[in-house]
C-alpha cells in the first residue's frame, strides 16, 4: 500500500500532473512521507481490528516472560539492520558523495533498479517465516519445511528472472529511471550505466 501511494504521489508532485504543484525533490520527500504514514495507519488498523486471523477472546494480558523473549530474539536482528543501514549511509554520504554528483547518480540509478530483485525477496522471507512460525505454533512441524521450499522456490526463481533481464536487458530497465534517448545523456554513460546494472550496486564507483 506504502508502496503504491508513494508512486502515485511521485507521479503528481514531482512533475506537477493532474494540477498539483511541480515540487521536484521536495515532491518526492513529502511523497514518501506520506506514504510512510499511510502504511503506518493501515498496519495500526490491521492490529487494532485484528485483521488476518489474531484471536479477538477477552483482554490479553502482557507477559513480561513473552515480552523478554521476543526482545532477546528481535534486538540482536535489530542491532544487525542497524549496522548495516549506518554502514550504507556512511558509504553513501561520505565515501561517495566525495567522487562527485555523477557517481552518486548513477549509484541511484544502479539502486532503483536493483532494488527490483531483492525488495520482493525482503517480503517472501518473511512471510515464509510466518507461515513457518504459524505451523510450529499449532504442532504441524512436517508442515514447517514444504512452507521453507515454497518460499526458498519462490525467491529463487524471481530473482534468478530478475538476474537474467539484468544480463541480457539492461537498456529497458535502464529506461525506467534515465532517457537513454536524451541527447544529454552521453553514449559512454550510457554503456557504462548498463555494464553497472549487470554487475550491481558495487560496480556504480568505477
Amino acid at each position: 500500500i506504502a508502496m503504491v501511494v508513494n508512486i502515485a504521489l511521485n507521479w503528481l508532485l514531482i512533475d506537477g500532473n493532474l494540477g498539483a504543484p511541480a515540487m521536484g525533490v521536495e515532491g518526492a520527500a513529502l511523497a514518501s512521507t506520506i506514504a510512510t504514514w499511510v502504511g503506518f495507519a493501515f498496519l495500526a488498523l490491521a492490529f487494532w481490528r485484528r485483521w488476518g486471523g489474531a484471536p479477538r477472546g477477552g483482554k490479553q494480558k502482557l507477559s513480561a516472560h513473552e515480552l523478554g523473549r521476543v526482545v532477546r530474539f528481535g534486538l540482536p536482528n535489530g542491532l544487525n539492520w542497524f549496522l548495516e543501514f549506518a554502514a550504507f549511509q556512511v558509504f553513501i554520504n561520505i565515501v561517495l558523495a566525495s567522487l562527485g554528483d555523477e557517481i552518486v547518480a548513477a549509484l541511484n540509478v544502479v539502486l532503483a533498479i536493483n532494488s527490483l530483485s531483492f525488495m520482493p525477496a525482503f517480503g517472501l522471507a518473511p512471510a515464509g517465516a510466518i507461515l513457518a512460525a504459524q505451523a510450529i505454533g499449532r504442532g504441524d512441524r512436517a508442515a514447517v519445511w514444504p512452507q521453507v521450499k515454497i518460499t526458498l522456490a519462490c525467491t529463487m526463481t524471481w530473482m534468478g528472472v530478475i538476474g537474467v533481464l539484468y544480463l541480457f536487458s539492461p537498456g529497458p530497465l535502464l529506461e525506467l529511471v534515465v532517457d537513454l534517448k536524451d541527447s544529454r545523456t552521453r553514449p559512454t554513460s550510457r554503456r557504462r550505466l548498463q555494464r553497472q546494472v549487470q554487475r550491481g550496486p558495487g560496480a556504480a564507483g568505477r
